[in-house]
């Protein structure tokens, strides 16, 4: 008989994220704001000179795979290689994404 197994999926509607390419170049960052239908995700962008909203787009999960998915603003920079006065600025333009749930 094989024991039960629990196994506990977590949202990722409120993450922060940056995605890189096949060279392992950061393509995206941003924050996953909403999953309008199971298995899709609307992303938030942010540019990477000013930290400002650039747009937003819809992304199936296949897509964020090889995707580095953060709690928060705070854990995404962290790791940054920019500076850390510009990742401040960022931080205070973006509070941390509103779910859905919570604009209703």
């Amino acid at each position: 008989m094989k024991p039960e197994v629990e196994v506990e999926t977590e949202n990722l509607v409120g993450k922060y994220f940056r995605s890189a390419n096949e060279t392992n170049k950061v393509e995206w960052q941003g924050a996953v704001i909403a999953e309008p239908h199971s298995g899709w995700y609307l992303v938030q962008l942010f540019e990477w000179g000013s930290g400002e909203p650039k747009e937003q787009r819809l992304v199936p999960i296949e897509k964020m795979i090889g995707w580095s998915f953060y709690p928060d603003m705070d854990a995404m920079m962290s790791g940054s290689k920019r500076s850390p006065a510009l990742d401040s600025e960022i931080r205070a333009a973006h509070p941390s994404p509103r779910t859905l749930a919570s604009r209703l």
